[in-house]
């Protein structure tokens, strides 16, 4: 079978001209699938003419003559390298992609405004994107529903902060936290955490560059919610303090996400962000 680790071992033989292998898998099906090299011992010897029969079933099979460093390469441009399987390696098809929108009524910044329609988002290049963005912030929401529907979230934003750009944290499949950060990095901008107010979220914003804020309701709703049995989540809490809570115990007296916090272990419940949709409370920065 001709697949794509047999056509790298020929691509290394032919590239580096060599005359003898150690005994492998590889090689020893070469040895005896394609009748090339003549084995003695523990190691296979190819002459120039099984070097240029390897040629010949590189060039058949749609291979370039040498190895491909597949490593940042799109599937196109592997398929343009002589990698006839566009999935044999690359780059991630996802690679560099951010999931980013406006606040309900808002344009999206981007170079030009765009005007996208509630539960739309743009699925964007992060570096192409990065130098166009004429948002004064960015707000990266933790959760997918949220992102989604976050036209039905009620703000009360300083001017400063007025119109960001919502920023999805991402999930394994979309906008991945990695290239998340990346873009935040690129962008400079302050940036605003609207998590859920447990301890992982509280973390979260935590881990951001440049965080100007964390978005939630007044003090006396989050309270209200967190110290009732039937809206805190004291399961939140258990679950995720062996994790956050040292990292979140440490925190300056000056840090934005000091004060939520506090409420959050005095209660040992949490709340999810998704409590904010189409409620009637009102999220504001707290700073």
């Amino acid at each position: 079978m001709f697949d794509q680790r047999t056509a790298e071992f020929m691509q290394r033989v032919v590239a580096q001209m060599k005359e003898s292998v150690s005994l492998g898998v590889t090689s020893r099906r070469i040895h005896e699938d394609f009748a090339l090299g003549s084995r003695k011992g523990k190691t296979i010897y190819f002459s120039v003419n099984d070097r240029e029969e390897m040629k010949m079933l590189l060039i058949s099979n749609g291979h370039a003559m040498a190895p491909v460093a597949k490593e940042g390469l799109s599937r196109s441009d592997l398929l343009a390298s002589g990698v006839p399987n566009e999935k044999a390696g690359g780059t991630a098809a996802k690679s560099e992609r951010v999931s980013v929108k406006a606040l309900a009524g808002q344009p999206l910044l981007l170079g030009d405004a765009v005007s996208l329609p509630e539960q739309c988002h743009l699925d964007a290049n992060w570096p192409t994107i990065a130098p166009s963005v004429r948002h004064a912030s960015i707000m990266v929401v933790e959760n997918y529903e949220v992102f989604d529907q976050v036209h039905r979230v009620r703000f009360s934003l300083p001017e400063i902060y007025g119109s960001p750009l919502v920023l999805y944290r991402g999930d394994r499949y979309e906008s991945r936290n990695d290239n998340v950060l990346a873009f935040i990095e690129a962008c400079d901008l302050p940036v605003l955490a609207f998590v859920d107010i447990d301890p992982m979220g509280l973390l979260i914003a935590t881990s951001l560059p440049r965080l100007a804020g964390i978005v939630a309701p007044e003090r006396e709703i989050v309270e209200t919610i967190l110290e009732s049995p039937a809206t805190g989540r004291r399961d939140l809490f258990q679950q995720q303090y062996f994790v956050a809570g040292a990292s979140l115990n440490a925190l300056p007296s000056s840090h934005c996400a000091l004060p939520l916090w506090s409420m959050v272990s005095c209660h040992r419940a949490g709340v999810v962000q998704e409590r904010w949709i189409a409620s009637d409370v009102c999220c504001k920065v707290w700073v």
